[in-house]
């Protein structure tokens, strides 16, 4: 196996096993809002735990955007001709 894949490989792995890591948390949130991902949760069939953690993950590794930003980008690459 080569150097690239084998580190890779380690990489990947020690990602594993610190998701694996998972802490129980408490926090507090607004009926409405805890509501909304409850049924948002509920449309997409996962449990809202799981929707909770999922936008965590993603705002703290910079792979949450804001829906105004995408369109904004969307459209400068439409205007530009590159879509």
């Amino acid at each position: 196996m080569g150097s690239c894949v084998r580190r890779d490989s380690d990489h990947l792995r020690r990602i594993a096993e610190r998701s694996k890591k998972n802490e129980a948390i408490s926090i507090r949130m607004s009926s409405f809002d805890l509501s909304r991902v409850k049924e948002i949760a509920a449309e997409q069939g996962m449990p809202y735990q799981t929707l909770i953690n999922t936008v965590v993950h993603k705002y703290v590794t910079n792979q949450l955007y804001e829906k105004d930003e995408v369109l904004k980008t969307l459209r400068a690459v439409k205007e530009a001709g590159a879509l």
